[in-house]
């Protein structure tokens, strides 16, 4: 028995509907659930998914019955409601799945930068130990360069010698951390 037909007629249905009859939105929801499922499932592809926003969809026609005096109406609403809640989803979704991508992507690529960076401290320990080694006047230079950030004119009239003098004892300090480095299995490419 076609379920509309437990009122006596589709405008009897509507105006119990209209006035908050809960007899008759079961009768609109047996009606139409169905088709608004099914479309609703064929733009998402996913059964669950479709079923909440039909439920969400009876709930906001539910919600205003009032404004409603033809079967007609209700059908449009129900469909035009569906379809904008399933691009607004998938609106959602897409943008969720760009999100995650990118936060993907970024983890990997601060996962790259840290290791690099973590190469880069152990190196730079590694040449701090190295130049406790120096003569004294090497390492004062390479303190001066490397660790002040001194230019080498500036070094030269801090220490007060000569610009060939500090190129020299910056020249053999770098070779001395070349060798020994590279003996530790750090890449020559990474060394100054």
């Amino acid at each position: 028995m076609n379920p509309q037909f437990q009122f006596e007629s589709p405008q009897r249905l509507i105006e119990s509907f209209r006035s908050g009859d809960l007899g008759a939105m079961k009768t609109l929801y047996r009606l139409h659930y169905k088709s608004v499922w099914y479309f609703a499932n064929r733009i998402l592809k996913d059964a669950e998914q479709a079923e909440d926003i039909v439920t969400e969809t009876f709930v906001k026609l539910w919600e205003r019955r009032e404004k409603f005096d033809n079967l007609k109406r209700i059908s449009s609403f129900l469909f035009l409601v569906t379809r904008n809640a399933c691009f607004t989803h998938l609106k959602a979704l897409k943008r969720k799945q760009a999100s995650l991508k990118e936060i993907r992507y970024l983890s990997a690529e601060t996962d790259q930068e840290m290791q690099a960076e973590l190469v880069r401290a152990e190196m730079m320990r590694q040449v701090l130990l190295e130049a406790e080694s120096f003569s004294p006047k090497m390492k004062k230079v390479f303190d001066l360069l490397y660790k002040e950030g001194m230019s080498v004119e500036n070094a030269a009239r801090e220490l007060g010698l000569s610009v060939f003098t500090i190129i020299a004892h910056k020249k053999n300090a770098i070779s001395i951390l070349r060798k020994k480095l590279a003996g530790k299995g750090f890449p020559l490419w990474l060394l100054f």
